[in-house]
C-alpha cells in the first residue's frame, strides 16, 4: 500500500479525476478514515484541526454576513474547539468522534 503524508494512504491520482472517477476514490478514503478511527489514530500532520476551525469560523462570520444559516457548521466548530480544550489542536478533525463517543462508552 501506498502511503502519503502523515502516514496516511495516498489517492492514486488525486487532483486529476475525472467526475466519473471520483466515486471510486469514496471507498479508499472511507476505508482509511474507519482505520484511523478505530486505531484512535487522529494525525493532524496535513491538517491539524485548529486550521479547521480557523476556516470553520470565516465560513460562520461570511455565511452570518450574507443572511446564511451557519447552525450546523457553528455546532461543528464548537466541537472542533472542545478538541483543541482538551489538548488535541495538532489532531486531525476526526478526533472529534472522540468527544462525540469516547472511547467504550457505546461498546
Amino acid at each position: 500500500m501506498k502511503l502519503g503524508r502523515g502516514g496516511r494512504r495516498a489517492v492514486p491520482g488525486c487532483g486529476r479525476e475525472r467526475p466519473e472517477q471520483v466515486g471510486a476514490l469514496l471507498p479508499v478514503i472511507i476505508d482509511g478514515t474507519a482505520e484511523d478511527v478505530d486505531s484512535g489514530r487522529y494525525s493532524g500532520e496535513v491538517n491539524p484541526i485548529t486550521s479547521a476551525v480557523s476556516s470553520m469560523a470565516h465560513i460562520v462570520h461570511t455565511s452570518e454576513a450574507h443572511g446564511i444559516d451557519a447552525s450546523v457548521m457553528r455546532v461543528a466548530e464548537g466541537l472542533a474547539r472542545r478538541v483543541i480544550a482538551q489538548g488535541h489542536g495538532g489532531d486531525d478533525f476526526l478526533r472529534i468522534v472522540e468527544v462525540l463517543n469516547p472511547r467504550g462508552t457505546l461498546e
